[in-house]
């Protein structure tokens, strides 16, 4: 999904066929049905913002008062439903040491991600983080129209074959970037976060 330049129509589309990718993994696959036993969640990020350019869902779960084994009774569930080839656990809820966001998270692989495989994120937050994530989610959302929806597909169609992407840059400052401050390009980009155009 991530080498040349896309039509405006194949963005799009690669938007479209991703989301129901990911459709097929909550329902077929029963990811949506694994979780709902754990507390609320949501769908946040790219696939709730109809801005997926490649595999990667991210699933907020409201689970203030979740144990770390409980937690790890999720990722066994996962496992056994997903047959994910890696998983990664981090408790970012209970040490001052570790970045935010605080709470309880799940790195899920479902091969190499390098060759288009699925990444899952699955975060557990209290209350007022999970309501601030959706909150968060649903204002860019709202936000979004046709015009920026195109151009942060195409902008992010490129920027994820740069290595500073997810290292040095996020989704979070692409949108900032094209909603906030009208960025277009990748060298508007680029000069919107103090780096440079390769």
């Amino acid at each position: 999904m991530s080498e040349g330049t896309y039509s405006d129509e194949q963005l799009l589309s690669i938007d479209s066929q991703l989301r129901a990718e990911a459709d097929d993994l909550l329902d077929r696959r029963g990811l949506r049905n694994l979780l709902q036993p754990f507390g609320e969640f949501r769908v946040v990020g790219s696939y709730a913002l109809h801005l997926m350019t490649w595999r990667d869902l991210d699933i907020a779960l409201n689970a203030p008062a979740m144990e770390v084994d409980h937690f790890f009774e999720l990722g066994r569930r996962v496992l056994a439903a997903l047959h994910p080839s890696k998983m990664s656990f981090t408790n970012g809820r209970d040490s001052a040491d570790m970045p935010p966001p605080r709470g309880l998270y799940w790195g899920i692989r479902l091969g190499d991600i390098k060759k288009g495989a699925w990444k899952i994120d699955i975060w557990a937050f209290d209350y007022e983080r999970w309501l601030q994530k959706t909150a968060e989610c649903e204002h860019l959302k709202q936000s979004l129209n046709k015009e920026s929806q195109l151009a942060i597909l195409r902008l992010k169609s490129q920027l994820c074959r740069d290595p500073r992407y997810r290292d040095e840059v996020t989704s979070a400052d692409l949108y900032d970037a094209v909603l906030k401050r009208g960025c277009r390009s990748l060298p508007e980009f680029w000069a919107n976060i103090g780096g440079t155009s390769t």
